[in-house]
């Protein structure tokens, strides 16, 4: 076989050598060597050093070796002695290529990224990256300076992937791809699929292996029986890097679970729900901005820290449900946009690759290998940190092509309709492939569309998720509660409006950063009325929220009545729990949340019609809202007074089966009330009851022995 040294060399130099492998290492009874910029290097052939020679072509050298040395293992000095990367044959299994280029390798971030592997008795990490649009592509270390350069990969054609073995590479080692382009450019970028990023500003990623040994048996086993939709779920919502700060300084991963679960358990939330951890670029943000969609962000911790965390939470009865964003990606050049110098991740057309209103890219959802990209990223969060749910962010701008366009920027579908026929198929098939794999992992839309079939299966033409927000309960009662009260009775059927639709999907009732962080107002400071009544309008708000059908989310802060908006650099204001009012106010969602687990009328048939009867609705000059939740063995009447006056001997009207028991009155003197007479009673049919100003009064029947 002869070679092209010169050739070879110039390609090697320009960085795009498509098989650097074929010409480096041994060929022929010759060791070739690159090393741009050196003037001598050395290899070790058995305990003998040997200089290369420096060839007339810059950067090659090489070493000629006699009869007897010429199969002889040999090393190369970088600045450790081992084996010549370039030795190696490729080490990729063909039947997992394979699989990635049909879109269906679902065990993909073991396959692509960095991996410590061994060969021929040689450990060290290999470097598999997706890029088959790139003229060249080679790992820049960065204990070489990032040299874009040094390390060419070698390119397996059929399947658009390069790889290269490094021997000896230890944990911890940081690196980027150098992409060398076919309009003669290179970019180094990020590793896809890396789990471990450096501490932003900087971007590289960092060799790293899963070491963590779980003890979450008992949680994971008792997780594939959960049943969502009869089950309590109370997610308290949770942005890790300004939940609580220690002089000004983030929390460990360790610090958050341990504080983070205590709180959980001391005010009976079921789940929570962190808004993303996956890395990003930017603190001043809610963390939707993903630029390592394998990857805990470094802020917290080590991609071990965040395992250790998870099983805090668990060891607790905590689950944890993660925001998941494959709805668009930031334009950050270190990241998946324009990878390989092509439009690789982001769909090609503009009109339906770019998202105007948040200046991100739109992935190429009917791209095999990116909705298998995407799917892999959804199941290593549940499969390799044991995550109990994806909270599926920006549904309605997936669905539809149109979302946030005007006319002549966005492309119809092949049928001329506004529906992403891609985008559909892949969340259908997300959802399919999380439940059909793991029993009791929770999947929730973020979504206000009128696109029907959310929660509905697949097998039955939805898009399979367990869960929708029911973002426009929450837009309905918040406009309601801001209104004065003169304008409540008015504005009263915000309050009815959702159950006119309820039972279209399975709704989750959510209080989200969305309606309080993104609001230059927090809830309580838009609440009508003096400082009481402020405090009394928030009790009944959260109360409405555990009353009414669904399951249930709510945001940090609004727990103890936070009154500033989001602030992203700083913790939520706790020093607040020092004031009397937002201390009771705290008890009281704690109470409320505990009555809430205690109760199954108030979640076995969330879902079902004949689990609410409304009461009443309204009244002449008072704005009463009553309806009973029932659960198979359970019943429990609540009752909400909207407006700012007492209302004496109110009558229910209804069959109760049981004695009357008041088991919650948002207007106890503990809970920042003014403990208003709630005296009963009790008719044939129906009971009498007093009903305090901005009250919510819970009535449980109890059959007497």
């Amino acid at each position: 076989m002869t070679f092209d040294f010169e050739t070879n060399a110039n390609l090697l130099k320009q960085g795009i050598h498509p098989d650097p492998h074929s010409y480096l290492g041994l060929n022929q009874g010759t060791i070739y060597l690159f090393r741009p910029g050196l003037n001598k290097i050395s290899i070790l052939l058995g305990l003998k050093e040997v200089s290369a020679s420096r060839t007339s072509l810059d950067g090659i050298f090489k070493v000629d070796l006699d009869h007897e040395n010429s199969s002889q293992i040999y090393k190369v000095k970088f600045d450790y002695w081992d084996a010549d990367p370039y030795s190696f044959a490729p080490s990729i299994s063909n039947e997992e290529a394979e699989l990635f280029k049909m879109g269906k390798h679902f065990k993909l971030y073991d396959f692509l990224g960095s991996h410590q592997i061994e060969i021929n008795g040689h450990i060290g990490y290999r470097f598999l990256v997706w890029a088959p649009n790139a003229k060249g592509v080679s790992l820049a270390l960065e204990r070489h300076d990032f040299d874009p350069y040094l390390f060419p990969m070698r390119k397996v054609e059929e399947f658009g992937l390069w790889e290269i073995f490094i021997p000896g590479l230890k944990d911890g080692s940081c690196y980027k791809y150098a992409i060398f382009t076919k309009k003669n450019t290179f970019q180094l970028k990020a590793d896809p699929f890396a789990n471990h990023a450096e501490m932003r500003p900087e971007f590289g990623s960092i060799t790293s292996r899963f070491m963590h040994t779980w003890k979450d048996q008992k949680w994971m086993q008792a997780r594939e029986k959960y049943v969502v939709e009869s089950s309590p779920l109370n997610i308290y919502e949770v942005h890790l890097g300004s939940w609580r700060r220690e002089d000004g300084s983030f929390l460990s991963y360790q610090r958050i679970g341990e504080e983070l679960v205590f709180y959980c358990k001391t005010m009976n939330y079921t789940h929570v729900e962190l808004l993303p951890v996956t890395e990003h670029p930017l603190d001043e943000s809610w963390g939707y901005q993903v630029t390592g969609y394998f990857a805990p962000t470094s802020r917290f911790g080590t991609p071990q820290d965040f395992q250790e965390m998870i099983e805090i939470f668990h060891e607790n009865q905590i689950g944890v449900i993660l925001d998941f964003v494959p709805g668009h990606f930031p334009m950050d050049l270190f990241s998946l946009a324009q990878f390989d110098g092509s439009n690789l991740y982001e769909h090609h057309d503009r009109r339906r690759g770019f998202h105007p209103e948040w200046n991100t890219l739109i992935f190429d959802y009917g791209k095999p290998q990116v909705k298998n990209f995407l799917i892999a990223s959804a199941l290593f969060w549940i499969e390799k940190m044991h995550v109990d749910g994806l909270r599926i962010d920006a549904v309605y701008s997936m669905l539809y092509l149109d979302y946030a366009k005007e006319e002549g920027e966005w492309l119809p579908n092949r049928f001329g309709g506004r529906e992403n026929l891609d985008a559909i198929a892949f969340l259908k098939s997300l959802n399919e492939v999380i439940h059909s794999k793991h029993k009791g992992v929770i999947t929730i839309a973020e979504d206000c569309s009128p696109f029907p079939g959310i929660t509905t299966s697949v097998e039955k033409g939805g898009l399979g998720f367990d869960l929708k927000w029911n973002m426009g309960w929450t837009h309905d009662t918040l406009r309601f509660f801001c209104k004065e009260q003169k304008h409540r009775i008015q504005g009263f059927k915000d309050i009815k409006h959702a159950m006119s639709y309820y039972y279209s999907e399975n709704y989750l009732s959510v209080l989200s950063h969305d309606e309080v962080g993104n609001h230059p107002h927090h809830l309580i400071t838009r609440m009508p009325g003096s400082d009481f009544e402020k405090f009394a309008n928030m009790r009944l708000l959260l109360s409405f929220k555990i009353c009414h059908p669904g399951k249930k989310g709510i945001f940090m802060g609004v727990e103890f009545a936070q009154v500033d908006s989001w602030n992203c650099v700083g913790s939520l204001r706790w020093e607040l729990l020092k004031n009397k009012a937002h201390l009771q106010f705290q008890t009281f969602v704690s109470d409320l949340n505990k009555l809430y687990l205690d109760s199954p009328a108030l979640f076995e048939r969330d879902f079902e019609k004949d689990g609410f009867t409304i009461l009443e609705s309204t009244g002449n000059s008072t704005i009463i809202y009553s309806y009973l939740r029932k659960a198979t063995n359970h019943q429990l009447v609540c009752i909400h007074n909207f407006s700012s006056k007492p209302i004496f001997e109110h009558q229910i009207q209804h069959d109760f089966d049981g004695k009357p028991c008041i088991c919650i009155n948002s207007d106890s003197k503990k809970y920042g009330g003014k403990d208003y007479p709630c005296n009963f009673s009790i008719k044939s049919g129906s009971f009498l009851l007093d009903l305090p100003p901005l009250s919510t009064i819970m009535v449980a029947f109890s059959k007497e022995k």
